[in-house]
């Protein structure tokens, strides 16, 4: 890579992910041997929240580059992503908030007439959840845009790597409309994200 100011950004943002694809792992395999209890829920959480962190130091690399290089793909990959975040716990907040609502209707008022209010913000989460995952697709769309459109920028196996990690990434996030197949999803986003990984080896690299 010519530039090496845009060849730190893309090693940083490599390095990270393979951090992000190391703490994603491990928290799906926590989830197959350990299903749904306190102490389970409370590695998640911790791991979700670092995983986060490290989503928001990435987006900083793909600002970065994305502004220096003046690319269409990489500034929306980030904005993208950012409003799917936003977005996901809104959808979250009012899903969760309409689940409660139909517990309390059915069970402590006992009232049905009111049963359909709960019911629609469920159905106004579940869409908002859905609009999530189409901003999820529609980044790393960018993102493979991006390496198959600027291959030339990095060794040959680097950017073959990334291109096919972006799109793995793209089928996880499509995979999580479905719901039921949110496993595939998880699997597929770890693989994509150590397809990324070598990115880091960037500065190390001459094309």
């Amino acid at each position: 890579m010519s530039n090496p100011d845009v060849n730190r950004e893309f090693s940083e943002f490599g390095g990270r992910m393979k951090v992000i694809a190391i703490l994603t792992l491990i928290s799906v395999v926590i989830g197959i041997f350990t299903g749904i209890n306190a102490s389970a829920g409370f590695f998640d959480a911790v791991i979700g929240f670092v995983v986060f962190i490290f989503y928001i130091l990435i987006l900083g690399d793909i600002k970065s580059a994305g502004v220096m290089l003046n690319n269409r793909n990489l500034l929306s990959f980030r904005s993208k992503i950012i409003t799917s975040f936003i977005l996901g716990i809104i959808g979250m907040i009012i899903f969760t908030t309409g689940l409660a609502g139909i517990g309390i209707t059915i069970f402590f008022i006992g009232n049905l007439i009111l049963l359909p209010i709960p019911v629609t913000i469920v159905i106004i989460g579940i869409i908002v959840l859905l609009i999530t995952a189409i901003l999820q697709i529609q980044a790393w769309g960018s993102l493979e845009s991006f390496f198959t459109n600027n291959t030339t920028l990095f060794p040959q196996e680097i950017a073959n790597d990334a291109r096919t990690g972006a799109k793995l990434c793209k089928i996880g996030a499509i995979f999580d409309i479905t719901v039921i197949l949110m496993f595939i999803g998880d699997i597929l986003r770890v693989i994509g994200y150590f397809k990324l990984a070598p990115l880091e080896y960037l500065e190390h690299t001459s094309k």
